[in-house]
């Protein structure tokens, strides 16, 4: 069986080094405040003392209170995660050092490492017009090598695209309150069915989507003559002029992104973008930081 090759522990030890300053146990641990506060239950706000980590003081309550308050919590209780992972065929594209499917891959198994050293329970479900494989959320460092297991399988990648099918999959699939991080390129969304379901996941889920895109396509080169290209399924093929048609190209790529984007602002559900020519952990780390107000 042919293996994706993954750059897995270095990215892994560089999530754990950099995100140390977000909470103190760093990205383990830390990402629960962003969605729970460190995973526990609130219970009820009490005045803040020396002795607490400030950085759970709630400043608008505080104000409110003309004096300094922090959040108290009950017990803490694990989290179940489901990565929803996009395998299909316009993910096997890469004009950088990495494909987005392996650059995807690599984003999945180092958050899903940091997730399962935090005690949580992770699953995944990939997917591309069917779901092509799942594994339920459990913990322990098993269920981290069944996750890499999964997402480095060759075989599983390839297809086409089936967005609202796994929306309507994932909805069976996770109880309330569990955390729904769905990655994709979104390139290939046909119709208008998915943005309700993901409304319906937006109330159910703690919801999270990252857009993963490569250079071009955002963007076409102006450097080369006519190109040969054909649709990422291999039915339709066409020469095209990238220098023509690039004002056109990027003007459609940003509204679609940018639809996108809006799409899940109206679902209560966060937003990540990232790209195959950037690293995508200072990336985690900002939105955990701009979620936690800092």
């Amino acid at each position: 069986m042919k293996r994706l090759k993954l750059e897995i522990k270095d990215l892994a030890r560089k999530l754990d080094i950099v995100s140390r300053d977000l909470v103190t146990s760093g990205l383990v641990g830390g990402y629960r405040s962003v969605f729970t506060g460190r995973g526990l239950e609130f219970d009820k706000y009490r005045e803040y003392t020396s002795s607490d980590d400030s950085r759970m003081i709630d400043w608008k309550a505080s104000k409110r209170a003309n004096k300094v308050l922090i959040k108290q919590f009950n017990e803490e209780r694990s989290m179940n995660v489901l990565f929803l992972f996009d395998v299909n065929d316009s993910m096997i594209f890469g004009s950088t050092k990495k494909l987005k499917n392996v650059y995807a891959a690599e984003f999945v198994a180092s958050l899903a490492y940091a997730m399962i050293q935090s005690d949580d329970s992770v699953g995944i479900a990939t997917f591309n017009k069917d779901i092509v494989r799942f594994s339920l959320p459990l913990g322990g460092l098993k269920q981290y090598y069944n996750v890499l297991n999964i997402i480095t399988d060759l075989d599983l990648y390839g297809g086409e695209y089936n967005l609202t099918k796994a929306l309507e999959f994932a909805m069976r699939s996770l109880s309330d309150g569990a955390v729904l991080v769905l990655v994709s390129d979104f390139i290939g969304v046909r119709d208008d069915k998915w943005s309700e379901l993901l409304k319906i996941c937006g109330e159910k889920f703690q919801l999270i989507g990252v857009m993963i895109r490569d250079p071009l396509d955002r963007t076409l080169p102006d450097d080369v003559g006519q190109v040969f290209v054909s649709s990422p399924t291999g039915h339709k093929k066409i020469v095209i002029e990238p220098r023509k048609l690039r004002e056109l190209y990027e003007v459609y790529a940003r509204q679609q992104e940018k639809d996108i984007k809006t799409i899940f602002k109206e679902a209560k559900g966060d937003f990540i973008e990232l790209a195959t020519d950037k690293p995508f952990v200072e990336a985690i780390i900002g939105f955990f930081k701009r979620r936690l107000g800092k």
